[in-house]
């Protein structure tokens, strides 16, 4: 329902918190912006490659801490 939404948002919210700000800006710039790989790269200032292991990292931090709440 709504509140399990919100609650969820919540808890996304707070894990972000916690990320390297390199991990959090891929991860809101793909989830909430929609942009792509090649996109992210252009807006950071950085190879694909570096995004697509920004990504993995960041993704695998936000599962982890995710998994303690």
């Amino acid at each position: 329902g709504m509140l399990q939404q919100q609650e969820m948002r919540a808890c996304v919210a707070r894990a972000l918190e916690a990320l390297s700000s390199h991990h959090r800006a891929v991860l809101e710039l793909c989830y909430f912006e929609g942009r792509s790989c090649a996109e992210i790269a252009e807006i950071m200032r950085c190879p694909v490659s570096t995004v697509k292991t920004r990504m993995f990292h960041a993704r695998r931090r936000l599962r982890i801490l995710m998994a303690k709440t």
